[in-house]
């Protein structure tokens, strides 16, 4: 295996793990909410935003930058990660 299939095998398995973290979340909320989810939550939608923005990759950065919108509520830094990330 070369480098660029090597670099290319992990592009697609950031930006699959980016959509089921986003999927998750989307399951999450429509059960729990997520004014109250746990601190990871807001770790995950971080990194799923990060390797969606890194690869260029805009379908779910909408849903995810809401999660952070809706974590704020009760995690004061959700919203300066919010803040972060937009585009």
């Amino acid at each position: 295996m070369d480098q660029s299939t090597s670099q290319t095998d992990a592009q697609q398995y950031c930006i699959s793990s980016a959509g089921e973290i986003a999927r998750l979340l989307r399951t999450y909320s429509r059960h729990v909410g997520l004014r109250y989810s746990p601190i990871v939550s807001i770790y995950a939608t971080t990194q799923a935003l990060r390797a969606s923005k890194l690869l260029g990759v805009a379908e779910g950065r909408e849903f995810l930058s809401h999660v952070l919108v809706e974590c704020s509520q009760t995690w004061e830094l959700s919203e300066q990660l919010r803040v972060g990330h937009q585009d």
